[in-house]
C-alpha cells in the first residue's frame, strides 16, 4: 500500500535513548556504500534505492544469519547495490526533481532493479532521466524487490523522528533548505522567511547524541 500515514505517537511514543543511539548499518553489521547524484535532481530515486538495500540486507540476514560484510563476502548477489535511476528514471517531474511519494511508492507497485541491470553513472540529470532500459522483461525482474508497503510521517519532534529510524529500518526525510546558509557545513542553518528555498530528500538511518545534542 501507499496511502499509509506512519505515526508513530498514536502507538505511544517511546522514550529515546539519544545517548546509546541507533544506526542501521550496526543493525545490518557493514556499511552502506555511498550514492552520488552528482548535478542532478534524483535525490528521490537515491532515497528509494538506499531504503531498498537496507530492507534487501535485512530479509538476507534473516534468512542467512550472516552480516552485511559476510554477505559480500559470500553471497555478494544477494546485496547488490540498487539502481537509483530505476526509480527516478519513472518519477522525475518536467522541472527536475520528483516527489517523494511517487519515488517510495514505485518500490511498492512496481519494484526496483540493480545498478548492473540499470546503472546510475555517469550521474547527469539526462542520463538518470533515460528510461530507454524498461521492457517487459525487467519489469517482470523488478517485482520480485517489491516493498509490501510505504508510508507517510510528519514529525513532531526530533524524538518522534527517532523512532519512525528505528522502527521502520531508517526513514527518508524532506529537508529545507535556502542558498549561503552553510548547507555543507556540519550546522546548516534554517532558511530565513523570504529567501528562495529548496528542498532535498534523505535517507536517514541512525540517530545519537553529540556536543551540541541529539541529531
Amino acid at each position: 500500500k501507499t496511502d499509509l500515514v506512519w505515526d508513530g505517537a498514536a502507538s505511544g511514543l517511546q522514550s529515546i535513548d539519544f545517548t546509546t543511539g541507533f544506526s542501521v548499518e550496526k543493525e545490518l553489521g557493514g556499511k552502506l556504500k555511498v550514492k552520488d547524484q552528482g548535478q542532478s535532481l534524483s535525490c528521490t530515486g537515491q532515497t528509494a534505492a538506499y531504503y531498498a538495500e537496507v530492507l534487501q540486507a535485512l530479509e538476507m540476514k534473516s534468512l542467512t544469519g550472516l552480516t552485511l560484510d559476510e554477505l559480500r563476502e559470500y553471497q555478494p548477489l544477494t546485496v547488490e547495490e540498487l539502481s537509483a535511476k530505476s526509480i527516478y528514471s519513472q518519477t522525475y517531474l518536467p522541472d527536475g526533481g520528483a516527489y517523494a511519494s511517487y519515488a517510495l511508492g514505485r518500490l511498492v507497485n512496481w519494484g526496483i532493479l540493480y545498478e548492473s541491470q540499470v546503472p546510475s553513472t555517469p550521474n547527469s540529470e539526462n542520463h538518470l532521466r533515460d528510461a530507454t532500459w524498461r521492457n517487459e522483461f525487467v519489469s517482470h525482474m523488478a517485482a520480485k524487490m517489491q516493498n509490501k508497503s510505504v508510508a507517510v510521517f510528519y514529525p513532531r519532534s526530533i524524538a518522534e523522528i527517532a523512532q519512525a529510524i528505528k522502527e521502520n529500518h531508517g526513514v527518508g526525510l524532506i529537508v529545507a533548505g535556502s542558498n549561503n546558509r552553510t548547507w555543507r557545513s556540519l550546522r546548516p542553518l534554517p532558511p530565513k522567511l523570504g529567501e528562495d528555498m529548496w528542498y532535498h530528500m534523505i535517507y536517514c538511518g541512525s540517530y545519537g547524541k553529540d556536543e551540541y545534542g541529539p541529531y
